[in-house]
């Protein structure tokens, strides 16, 4: 298989760099849908304060509570 002293040949190295290009493209896709995912979340986020702007949440245990 490889040429020399530990050399690679050309065919080891074309299967190398095709596992990484195929590597490379879906860190890239789970990159973009991560991003999507955060931009739903932000989203979501951004229409939470109206909920939030009803008034205080009490708080569940909280022994200051009447």
């Amino acid at each position: 298989m490889c040429r020399g002293s530990g050399g690679w040949s050309l065919g080891m190295a074309i299967q190398e760099l095709t596992r990484w290009r195929r590597v490379a493209k879906s860190l890239k896709e789970a990159t973009f849908h991560s991003q999507v995912l955060l931009m739903n979340a932000d989203q979501e986020v951004t229409e939470v304060p109206a909920e939030i702007s009803k008034g205080p949440v009490p708080h569940i245990g909280d022994p200051h509570e009447g």
